[in-house]
């Protein structure tokens, strides 16, 4: 199996991971906010979700497109593009939109710790290719020591 079919497999697989296991394996808290004006709102963590949900689905075209790609730079690119959008997709839930705060909460014990660590796996996958395509005789990339 070739570096390319494997990187590309991984992705594709975690990236479907991550919009599985948010929208259906542990999914968001299913409890409603109800507004001063007594409108029945979702709570933030399900915005999280889907947002993560789509995050997901985008990391699985990536790993579609690094299969496809022949070229290193184009899969070098593809790769820190990995990168960026694992940050982004940790970022959702922590930092952007943010979980419930109750410690007990559905998505705080099961959906945030799920998404973390498919990130941090999806993180390492794309570094380690990176470093992969890095080391290529026809790639020619030197970064700065």
């Amino acid at each position: 199996m070739s570096n390319r079919s494997f990187i590309s497999g991984t992705v594709v697989f975690l990236g479907g991971l991550l919009a599985v296991v948010t929208q259906f394996l542990l999914p968001p808290c299913s409890a409603w906010i109800e507004t001063a004006s007594g409108m029945h709102i979702p709570m933030k963590c399900h915005w999280s979700g889907q947002m993560v949900v789509s995050l997901g689905l985008f990391i699985v075209f990536e790993g579609i497109l690094l299969g496809m790609m022949k070229s290193v730079f184009a899969r070098l690119g593809l790769s820190l593009v990995v990168i960026v959008t694992a940050i982004l997709t940790m970022a959702v839930p922590t930092v952007l939109i943010g979980v419930c705060a109750g410690g007990t909460m559905p998505c705080r014990v099961g959906m945030l710790p799920a998404i973390l660590v498919v990130c941090v796996l999806l993180l390492l996958v794309g570094l380690g290719n990176v470093f992969y395509l890095r080391t290529r005789k026809e790639s020619c990339i030197a970064f700065p020591s």
